[in-house]
């Protein structure tokens, strides 16, 4: 929720909700590569990384966006670029 919250897209009135989970029990199957369990300790930079992903994809669709027909939106072009007043 992190990385949408600094793009705007979440507020208290949110009913949806989005998880992203790192699990701290040991894996069953065979892993196809090794794998390394981590600490508490590390677990910061994993959600931080999440978090950025989350930012960055919100970011990429909204830059890939097309004009929606036969709806009053917001247009694409045209917007004041910083400094222009």
């Amino acid at each position: 929720a992190l990385g949408l919250a600094r793009t705007g897209l979440w507020n208290p009135h949110t009913r949806e909700g989005l998880v992203l989970a790192f699990s701290t029990t040991g894996i069953i199957q065979e892993p196809d590569a090794p794998v390394k369990i981590v600490g508490e300790e590390k677990l910061y930079s994993l959600f931080a990384a999440g978090a950025a992903a989350a930012e960055a994809a919100v970011v990429d669709a909204l830059l890939a966006a097309e004009t929606v027909g036969d709806l009053k939106a917001m247009p694409q072009t045209g917007w004041l670029e910083e400094g222009d007043d």
